[in-house]
């Protein structure tokens, strides 16, 4: 596996990313997880991460103390320099998530709110900020 290439494979006589036959986490993994546990500090219990449907993705979905349920968009980066996390979250993106929201909601009717998490930097050195409410 990976010969003289890290990364990569050889599957059926083709060399392909090892990412995309599972065998390395996803990238952003590491940032989820820290935005999860960052977010279960001050005091959210997390309830599902990364759940799929069809229309999306959600990365993180947790409770509040007041019961309110959070969906909460994860986004790293490498430097603060790349622009604000609110340039990140498109309109597309946003539509995309309201959906997912709404297909979790159909087996749930609590009051919701969309929160976002920042991650600067790497997994050994980032700060993360979080920002409530933010569709």
């Amino acid at each position: 596996m990976g010969g003289r290439h890290p990364g990569l494979i050889v599957e059926n006589d083709k060399a392909v990313r090892a990412s995309a036959v599972g065998l390395h986490p996803p990238r952003g993994l590491w940032a989820e997880e820290a935005a999860a546990a960052y977010l279960a500090r001050r005091g959210l219990s997390i309830l599902e991460r990364n759940w799929r449907c069809p229309g999306g993705e959600l990365d993180i979905i947790a409770q509040d103390a007041d019961g309110t349920l959070v969906f909460v968009e994860v986004k790293q980066r490498g430097h603060a320099r790349h622009g604000a996390l609110g340039e990140s979250i498109t309109p597309r993106k946003a539509r995309l998530l309201e959906r997912a929201a709404r297909t979790y909601l159909q087996t749930d009717d609590r009051m919701a709110r969309f929160d976002a998490v920042l991650v600067t930097g790497t997994r050994e050195r980032h700060a993360l900020e979080w920002l409530r409410d933010v569709l």
